[in-house]
């Protein structure tokens, strides 16, 4: 019996093939998939890019297989400079020959046009790394994924010859296409036959833990399971199904985990930490130290408050929908200090982070003046290392919800929510190119979900802000006067403490994380500061100053081409710039890290998404060639004192951001 499902991010992109009849006549009315490109890459770094870039058409969809071998089992994943975002992981596992080895497949839907250059990426460290892509013309722009049993992947555990994905399946519609990668130990030589294509011998990709690839352009929807001839050996092969424009929504998949109480053993019984590990179902872990713990008392399965949705959502190649099984974990107003931590080993990559779940408070039982922690994601994230979200009710300002970060503070307050509703709940930490983090609150209307309420919490509001600041804790100021342009700016009257290191606090004509670099002179009576950053407008007026975020390593300005990874920068003042800072600023990709350093000259992970002169770039602390370990919890805890029942379900983290606000959607 199926308890709750949750399936890690792993990079990895499934494949689907089909080994039915291929016939090259389509109806008038159907425009036929195409490939419209091709690219592929290997090397022994954290990052490898294909090796030249593929041309494509606005609306392709950009699907991609990778592997790699690595000593402690972490993710792949794949993203390009000009979509700017994590591709949409289908399904991720180890290949069986060695342990630790990495197979992943994933999609981008809804291409931006022109030259596209993927990467491939994996945060343990150097190893062998390959990748193989496609642009698919003529797929659909959304939803792209077949929802049907051709997903499929077998891993085979003894040596075998001429590996399949599985028992043959069709597609659920006619003219799609299904793609299939199989990945061994070594090289060797593999073929496949027609309807396939090439149709004959598959050139590997990479020497070590070689990728080989096919394709089947169906009219009529016919059974396939990647079949390939190949010698003995152990491995993987993973099929996946890509839409035709002509066929109706599919589904996406996951980048991070999802997770939903699924039939509940009875109602009432306890929903246990090895519920949520999975014991009672078959589940495909890709990251082998993530796993639940409950502390304190188990909550309570509840099929009476349940997350109805529509919302599509594929995850590990299984198909969801949000509120699927009609089932939360109901924690107890007497459960006051009782919560489930998932932890798993994961690295920064400076993109965004985003966590929701399912949420209500019940009325019964909830009095004035109560508040509880609810949710939290912990140490993770470019800008803040742990966010915690606080309900509070009382009778004037109704169910009211606010973030608490690790450095200090909380934010401004989420008011005027009601007891005994349904509404989800989303925590986003800002990438290390952002400006905000957010909580975000849906309500529905009848089934459909949609978005109540936005807070926004500036990134300077975090360094032991006040109580729900609004504005970045000022430290010191002064009346300022630069010329627009211009990176030196005069102080007179200056009160409060100015010093090197601290951020101007944002202002027009001021860039944002500007920060100051030198200051000569005495501020209380003049002084001249060096910024970071050029202005852009002339200043006259009151300028203020805040603490920098602990995690910000340094802020300077650089010059870099647009697709370019050398950026020419201004050595900053404060601060050095390290191999494995994650970077921010307008035309940096999400996850970008450096990876050289040379006095003024830095190598990035990624190319530039834009052409940046002179423009901002801000360095934080990450983890390149490491990993965290990351925790996201659910329940009633530490200062929790609210005495009504609190529901939870739906729960979906997004650790790089593929998805953005809300999955599914």
């Amino acid at each position: 019996m199926r308890a709750i499902a949750f399936w890690l991010m792993a990079g990895i992109v499934l494949h689907a093939q089909i080994s039915g009849p291929h016939r090259k006549i389509f109806s008038a009315s159907v425009t036929p998939i195409s490939v419209e490109a091709t690219c592929s890459g290997t090397g022994s770094t954290q990052t490898v890019a294909c090796s030249s870039a593929m041309t494509v058409t606005a609306g392709d969809t950009i699907e991609c297989a990778g592997s790699t071998q690595e000593g402690d089992p972490m993710t792949l994943y794949f993203n390009d400079p000009v979509n700017g975002k994590t591709y949409d992981n289908i399904w991720g596992g180890l290949e069986s020959n060695v342990a630790d080895t990495w197979v992943a497949t994933a999609v981008f839907q809804n291409s931006a046009g022109g030259s596209i250059t993927p990467y491939v990426n994996n945060w343990e460290g150097p190893n062998v790394l390959s990748i193989k892509c496609r642009a698919l013309k003529g797929t659909r722009t959304t939803l792209v994924l077949d929802t049907g049993a051709v997903n499929q992947t077998k891993q085979q555990t003894t040596a075998a010859t001429n590996p399949t994905s599985g028992t043959a399946a069709a597609p659920t519609n006619n003219n799609e296409i299904v793609l299939g990668a199989m990945v061994r130990a070594a090289t060797a030589t593999v073929s496949d036959a027609s309807p396939w294509t090439p149709g004959s011998t598959i050139t590997a990709v990479g020497g070590t833990y070689p990728i080989y690839d096919h394709y089947s352009i169906q009219t009529t929807a016919a059974t396939a399971n990647s079949p390939m001839t190949a010698s003995s050996s152990k491995y993987v092969d993973t099929q996946f199904a890509v839409l035709n424009a002509s066929n109706p929504a599919g589904t996406r998949g996951v980048t991070g985990f999802y997770g939903v109480p699924a039939i509940a053993k009875t109602n009432g019984n306890s929903a246990t930490a090895a519920d949520l590990n999975g014991t009672t179902t078959t589940l495909a872990t890709i990251n082998a130290n993530a796993t639940w713990v409950l502390s304190g008392t188990a909550g309570t399965y509840d099929t009476s408050v349940a997350p109805f949705g529509t919302g599509p959502i594929m995850a590990q190649g299984i198909n969801h929908t949000f509120g699927d099984a009609a089932t939360s974990i109901q924690m107890s107003g007497a459960q006051t200090a009782n919560y489930y931590t998932w932890t798993a080993e994961l690295a920064d990559t400076g993109a965004p982070a985003w966590f929701s779940s399912f949420f209500r408070v019940g009325s019964s039982g909830t009095s004035s003046g109560q508040s509880c922690d609810s949710f939290e994601m912990e140490t993770y994230g470019a800008t803040e290392d742990a966010f915690f979200v606080q309900a509070l009710y009382d009778t004037t300002n109704g169910l009211q919800l606010f973030m608490e970060p690790a450095e200090g503070g909380h934010s401004p307050l989420i008011q005027g929510l009601s007891l005994g509703t349904d509404y989800r709940l989303q925590i986003h930490t800002a990438g290390s190119g952002e400006r905000y983090h957010q909580l975000i609150v849906q309500s529905k209307s009848g089934s459909t979900w949609s978005v109540a309420q936005t807070m926004n919490l500036d990134v300077l509001c975090t360094v032991g802000g006040p109580i729900a600041c609004t504005t970045p804790p000022v430290v010191g100021s002064g009346t300022g006067s630069a010329s627009s342009g211009s990176t030196s700016l005069t102080i007179t009257s200056g009160s409060g403490t100015i010093a090197a290191g601290q951020v101007v606090v944002p202002q027009t004509g001021i860039p944002y994380l500007t920060a100051v670099e030198s200051i000569s002179g005495t501020c209380s009576s003049s002084c001249t500061i060096t910024l970071s950053q050029p202005t852009t407008g002339v200043i006259s007026g009151t300028v203020a100053f805040t603490t920098k975020p602990a995690r910000l390593v340094a802020a300077t300005n650089g010059t870099v081409s647009a697709g370019s990874t050398a950026v020419t920068i201004v050595v900053p003042g404060n601060g050095t710039i390290a191999v494995g800072n994650n970077v921010g600023g307008p035309g940096i990709m999400d996850g970008t890290y450096v990876t050289a350093v040379s006095g003024t000259s830095l190598t990035l992970s990624h190319g530039a998404s834009s052409a940046i002169t002179n423009g901002g770039l801000w360095f934080w602390t990450g983890a390149s060639g490491g990993a965290n370990f990351i925790a996201v919890h659910f329940g009633k805890w530490s200062t929790c004192n609210i005495g009504g029942s609190e529901w939870f379900s739906g729960m979906h983290f997004d650790p790089l951001g593929a998805w953005g606000a809300y999955a599914p959607n």
